[in-house]
């Protein structure tokens, strides 16, 4: 008997004072942006944020949790809006304040290993400072201080994360804790600034160590709003196992060569040896693009990207979009436009949202809508600074609506006796499509990564004849899940379009 898809939660886990005001503010920014375009793509059942500081301040403020949100459910018992203000209303470091380095880390995993399920959280960490270590030459007070707040705040629970090392394995599920046992996923995120991407490694080699036991990746990044934004959600979306690659700027991802757990005895004393001599024993990569690289992730026997790869696909997030209630459909309007508001070059920075766009868009779901977020976006685009990021989404624009419509209503207007023999492709056939700049680029260019796609599409190609060979399923779909263009079209009405 197979068994049922896992659910997944993503815990957003962030140092709130380190990276002083303006490190805190860019981080902040990127954090919505990413609660934003996760929640549209529905493909985490809760979302959670959680902020820690240091033990300079009262204990209430040390540990902050929004509570877990369920984006689309209108009985989550925290909101999406919620969850936004939330992050907005968090206590910012005072300008211009000394950053010190007695951050809470370990209570920050005690509390989410407090808050997580057994199995299926995603947790995306957010540091600036290391943790603080049980090392002779560096304990002192704030060390002893932290080492008193776990068992009262957390009892039991927290003696289990006094120690680096069982922090780890605890997430990792291979250490049993007071609470039982549970696993999840960490992706960490080293924050600084261009200049020092390649400090000193093995100072973070503790974030590397908790990494690389739970299964993710380590990577050194900047305080950039658009850097986090889209080094995160591409993460994500190779993890989902959705097409396309994605340009990540300013980053440096950081792996182990060999097993350190194979080559020592590993405690929080010789964290900074698994790097190796000379690190020896670390693998640092600057990706410019991210590919299909990132490791499957295992919960026990569950690949935890099985649900989303039958699921996270353009047409797909459209089709549930079609599929769904009044309420949801007023919960996606929503959030595109307040994506469009915030952010409008992370919606089109990936293909994903292109075909639930043009479908909110459609007259089927109401002028105004239509109306309101096509001129929303457009005066959005108008503001960005970036050039590549203004071309970048006004070729989205173009591939998601412009093109489309303008081909739609092409179709619409042919009289019933035109309407067939036509070309049409299924809804349930691989969504891999082609971008409108890479089919402008054949003619002078035989790439594999163009031809090969290319070549997919053509095979999935149907031909009707009359429209009683329709198959009546297919005959109502909405354009956007069941493309089609009549033969009529293929004249000299319209040369190079069709």
């Amino acid at each position: 008997m197979s068994k049922p898809p896992q659910t997944h939660d993503m815990m957003i886990v962030f140092d709130a004072e380190t990276g002083r005001a303006a490190g805190v503010t860019e981080l902040k920014k990127a954090i919505t942006d990413i609660i934003n375009f996760v929640s549209v793509a529905d493909c985490f059942d809760r979302i959670g944020v959680l902020a820690y500081r240091n033990y300079d301040y009262a204990d209430e403020k040390v540990i902050e949790w929004s509570g877990w949100c369920r984006p689309s459910s209108r009985s989550s018992p925290l909101s999406a809006d919620q969850l936004l203000k939330f992050v907005e209303d968090l206590e910012m470091p005072t300008v211009g304040s000394a950053s010190k380095s007695n951050c809470a880390s370990k209570a920050a995993l005690a509390n989410a290993y407090l808050q997580m399920r057994s199995n299926g959280t995603v947790v995306l960490l957010y540091a600036h400072a290391p943790p603080m270590l049980g090392l002779e030459d560096i304990s002192g007070p704030y060390y002893r201080a932290e080492q008193e707040f776990l068992p009262k705040k957390y009892g039991k629970l927290g003696d289990c994360f006094k120690n680096w090392i069982n922090c780890a394995n605890g997430l990792a599920g291979t250490a049993r804790v007071a609470s039982g046992l549970k696993k999840a996923v960490v992706f960490s995120f080293t924050l600084g600034s261009a200049h020092n991407l390649n400090d000193d490694t093995s100072y973070w080699s503790p974030y590397l160590y908790l990494s690389a036991v739970t299964q993710g990746n380590l990577f050194r990044t900047i305080y950039s709003r658009r850097v986090i934004f889209r080094l995160t959600i591409g993460l994500l979306l190779f993890w989902m196992r959705a097409d396309g690659n994605i340009d990540i700027p300013e980053s440096i991802r950081i792996s182990y060569t060999f097993d350190p757990d194979l080559l020592y005895t590993v405690s929080e004393a010789n964290l900074a040896t698994l790097c190796g001599s000379n690190y020896s024993n670390i693998t640092p990569t600057k990706p410019t693009m991210l590919h299909n690289e990132i490791p499957l992730l295992l919960h026990g026997d569950v690949i935890t990207h099985q649900k989303q790869a039958n699921k996270l696909t353009s047409r797909n997030v459209a089709r549930e979009y079609i599929n769904g209630t009044a309420l949801y459909k007023d919960f996606i309007a929503k959030h595109l436009n307040r994506i469009i508001k915030t952010n409008v070059s992370g919606i089109a920075f990936h293909p994903l949202y292109g075909q639930l766009f043009r479908t909110v868009c459609e007259k089927q779901t109401g002028d105004k809508v239509k109306t309101a977020l096509l001129q929303e976006f457009r005066a959005q685009v108008n503001l960005i600074a970036d050039d590549k990021d203004k071309r970048q989404t006004q070729n989205w624009l173009e591939e998601s609506y412009t093109l489309f419509h303008e081909i739609n209503e092409k179709i619409s207007a042919l009289p019933a006796h035109l309407q067939f023999p036509l070309v049409y492709i299924p809804p349930d056939q691989d969504d891999s499509g082609l971008t409108r700049i890479q089919l402008l680029s054949m003619w002078e260019s035989c790439d594999m990564d163009t031809l090969k796609p290319l070549g997919d599409i053509l095979s999935q190609v149907h031909y009707v004849k009359e429209e009683k060979d329709m198959p009546d399923n297919k005959s109502r779909l909405w354009p956007c899940l069941a493309p089609r263009i009549p033969l009529a079209l293929m004249g000299n009405k319209d040369p190079g379009k069709f």
